[in-house]
């Protein structure tokens, strides 16, 4: 955790789903292959690779089922300003 200096305030590291992140877990699958294992559409699923949308929580856990990968590894962790 950082500390704001001048408000006192503890700022904490927001995770941030990561598009990029996310198409290094597809590895050598097609989008579609990808999809399909995940249990999503395909269109979905590339909109989540070139970050036009980004995946709630439930989503996000079926991405990472479905890539076996865990759901830490789909996130970076941003500062304060991360949405």
């Amino acid at each position: 955790m950082q500390q704001d200096e001048e408000a006192g305030a503890v700022m904490t590291a927001t995770p941030a789903f990561d598009p990029e992140r996310l198409r290094a877990a597809r590895g050598g699958l097609s989008q579609e292959e990808a999809a399909a294992l995940c249990g999503i559409g395909v269109d979905t699923y590339r909109s989540y690779e070139t970050g036009r949308r980004i995946p709630g929580t439930v989503n996000l856990a079926m991405l990472a089922l479905g890539l076996n990968v865990a759901m830490e590894d789909l996130v970076t962790m941003g500062g304060p300003e991360c949405p």
